[in-house]
């Protein structure tokens, strides 16, 4: 399924891929989803994404994740702990995060 990065977030996605040293364009590829990105919400909830990317936009006071399966997730910056660990191959994500018996 392809997801679009909302136009508001293109200038973001732009910067961040050239600080990986890519080429500017406004779409994600497979090969850009190399993170798992954990998020703390202020509650202590926490959201883990595989596959993803984030993005900070302060000035707005929000935290873009986009997830290559998903698609973009918006949080309130405010508050919130990011990190990122590598992603989980698809093969071993599937086994760890499928329904029980």
């Amino acid at each position: 399924m392809a997801h679009s990065m909302p136009d508001e977030w293109k200038p973001a996605l732009r910067a961040y891929l050239r600080k990986r040293g890519q080429e500017e364009r406004d779409t994600l590829r497979p090969t850009d989803f190399t993170d798992a990105v954990s998020v703390r919400l202020p509650d202590g909830f926490v959201v883990t994404v595989n596959a993803a990317i984030y993005l900070v936009d302060p000035a707005r006071d929000q935290l873009l994740v986009f997830s290559e399966r998903y698609g973009p997730q918006v949080f309130r910056l405010t508050g919130l702990q990011v990190t990122t660990m590598p992603a989980v191959p698809a093969a071993r994500a599937a086994a760890f995060f499928s329904p029980g018996p």
